[in-house]
């Protein structure tokens, strides 16, 4: 699902569309239509009941007619169509028809909250919860025009929620349509931000979200502490910490210096660990704030509104946004280097460890707020002492009045006596000085999920090793897979992005998924030469990771399994561009897999739909009757004839 950072860079995302499509508060849109996709369910009821009474009729609803073809449909006051794991109706309370829909549904504001995006038609709000790999995106009219007649198998994921304007369409798009909209009427209460950003204010303060955290905190002292690792319990607390899935608790585990094996009372009983824990997670936030779309998502906006990231973008992304999540290994500075060494020895020797793997350069830019946590970190008198003079002696925070409260002494803040004081090597230190030392990641398995870190475990956690935890890389998936990583550009929904191919050709090809008709351009078909590459990135890595370990015959094997796959992904390509029946150009490029197909026919940018059969028919005797001699021609079903064929005839 999209965690914190995620929904940051997609809120972000959503407020740069609006703007380029000249959207105002002042002059809201009016809501068109509602489109969306079937769930599966609903799909195999609808084709069973299709079967069940001969197939499809001339009486059945337009939304079954559609549903048995993968197509999206449209969303009436009638509809029955609901969304999400508590299925809610995707059409508004109280609104009677198409009419009434653009006449008190209009978009006046967008709000971002750290799980979820609410838009404000005014009449009522709807309020989109993230969940598995859901991201927003904004088309034009003409875009939508053909992907509303893609199928679904010319897609790599599902319309949740379609909202149609004049000028521009939101869409809502996941991996599996599993997302949880509503419809309220008025803006939910905020949940606790960690990160409040501010416009006017680049390190905006956070008080209300440490005064929330501590009454959090009062009220787990006063019941018995639950077994289990801290990192899996602050997955499960989103009301108070919210936005923390697998790679969040990760990264926020590495930033501040904590074991990934660390026990829930471990953590939440020593002041230090849990003012790391805070500073980290307000770090990753303000990173997300800073970096997700000005640095990731903007670099893959392709005419400024559409994201189409390409194998290169996507690359960059996950070395540079993440420090240990699906990394073979991360920079760090020689201070946390020499910590990293002597928690590997005391792993080595079976051994507790004696003191945690933190560099405070990594939340430094959370020492920049005046009410920051230095003082709970590192204790009040050495933070006095050695750095008040620079980061200030903030007053007393909410949470450390809770720990005075409830008289936790800060006894061992498992942070190495020698490495922080004054003078010596600054807190915070240069960009420069984090890239001295680069060292390995480690990685665990816990229940069904990974974990990375930079200190080995103690409880005998599964560590993942060799040729499992090489497949996880996110430089292995993204360059071998067609699946999706983790990152603000790792989304089914984005469009696709090409390197250019061709004699002094430059820049991206674009295309709206792999079944548009625009992913060929001139002879060169960009897909199947997309899935070549991935065939020959995964040959290499395997070979790499092999060659020591297997005979030339499981080798010889190995490749052979690869190019039957390879041959059945670019068949399964063909045979979703047969079933598209899209046009584009001057009617040379016809295609049709289904006799009651619709065509879409562009010309002029103008989209006609020709729905009968015998219009089709006399499209395709239209088409061939202006080719060339010796070109090639098409046959009633849209099939490319072959020369013995035309011989024949």
């Amino acid at each position: 699902m999209p965690e914190l950072r995620e929904c940051i860079a997609h809120f972000l995302l959503l407020l740069h569309l609006l703007k380029y499509f000249h959207w105002r508060s002042y002059r809201p849109w009016a809501l068109l239509e509602i489109w969306t996709d079937a769930r599966v369910d609903q799909v195999a009821v609808v084709k069973k009941n299709g079967e069940e009474e001969g197939g499809a009729k001339s009486g059945d609803h337009p939304e079954w007619r559609r549903m048995r073809k993968g197509l999206p449909f449209r969303v009436t006051q009638d509809s029955s169509a609901t969304v999400g794991p508590k299925p809610v109706s995707l059409w508004p309370p109280d609104i009677k028809d198409a009419k009434d829909l653009s006449a008190r549904m209009r978009l006046e504001g967008v709000e971002y909250s750290p799980r979820d995006l609410y838009l404000n038609f005014g009449h009522r709000w709807f309020t989109f919860k993230y969940l598995l790999h859901s991201s927003v995106h904004m088309y034009k009219p003409a875009e939508w025009a053909v992907l509303r007649e893609m199928p679904q198998s010319g897609r790599a994921y599902k319309f949740s929620i379609v909202f149609v304007f004049q000028t521009a369409v939101i869409a809502f798009q996941s991996f599996d349509a599993n997302v949880q909209p509503g419809w309220e009427l008025a803006c939910p209460p905020p949940k606790p931000n960690i990160c409040p950003w501010r416009s006017d204010d680049p390190y905006p303060e956070n008080v209300p979200f440490l005064t929330h955290f501590a009454a959090f905190l009062r009220t787990v002292w006063e019941k018995p502490w639950k077994k289990g690792l801290a990192i899996e319990y602050i997955r499960k607390i989103g009301d108070d910490f919210p936005g923390v899935g697998a790679y969040s608790a990760s990264e926020i585990f590495a930033y501040a210096g904590l074991p990934h094996d660390l026990t829930i009372t471990e953590l939440f009983n020593c002041p230090s660990r849990v003012g790391r824990l805070l500073e980290a997670g307000y770090t990753l936030a303000h990173s997300g704030w800073t970096e997700g779309f000005a640095v990731f998502l903007k670099r893959a906006l392709r005419g400024g509104y559409l994201v189409a990231p390409t194998i290169e973008d996507r690359l960059y992304c996950a070395s540079r946004y993440f420090l240990v999540w699906a990394k073979e290994s991360t920079k760090v500075s020689d201070r946390m280097g020499a910590l990293y060494e002597m928690a590997k020895n005391d792993f080595a020797g079976c051994q507790e460890l004696e003191y945690d793997v933190f560099e405070p350069s990594l939340i430094g830019v959370a020492f920049k707020r005046k009410m920051h946590l230095g003082p709970l970190i590192f204790g009040r008198d050495f933070w006095r002492k050695n750095h008040a003079d620079k980061y200030g002696m903030p007053a007393m925070d909410p949470v450390s009045e809770a720990f005075e409260k409830y008289k936790f002494a800060c006894k061992d803040d498992h942070l190495h006596p020698d490495e922080y004081y004054s003078p010596g090597p600054p807190l915070v230190l240069s960009p420069a000085r984090l890239q001295e030392r680069k060292v390995e990641t480690f990685t665990f398995r816990m229940g069904k999920k990974i974990a990375w870190s930079l200190t080995a475990p103690r409880y005998g956690l599964r560590r993942l090793t060799g040729d499992d935890r090489e497949m996880r890389f996110a430089a292995t998936i993204i360059q071998t897979k067609l699946q999706v990583s983790v990152g603000p550009l790792e989304y089914s929904g984005n469009a696709l992005g090409f390197r250019k191919r061709g004699n002094g050709r430059r820049g991206v090809h674009v295309a709206l998924c792999k079944g548009d008709p625009g992913m060929k351009q001139g002879k060169i078909d960009y897909w199947p030469l997309h899935l070549r590459g991935q065939a020959r990135a995964k040959e290499r890595i395997a070979i790499s990771l092999m060659q020591k370990r297997i005979s030339m015959v499981v080798k010889a094997e190995r490749k052979k399994k690869g190019r039957a796959g390879l041959q059945k992904k670019i068949r399964d390509y063909h045979k979703v561009v047969d079933d598209v029946v899209v046009q584009f150009g001057r009617g040379r490029k016809v295609k049709s897999g289904n006799r009651d197909a619709k065509v879409v026919k562009k010309r002029a940018g103008r989209v006609k739909i020709v729905k009968t059969r015998r219009s089709v028919d006399k499209h395709l005797a239209d088409v061939n009757a202006t080719l060339p001699d010796g070109g090639h021609d098409f046959d009633s079903e849209g099939r490319r004839r072959s020369k013995r064929q035309r011989v024949s005839d």
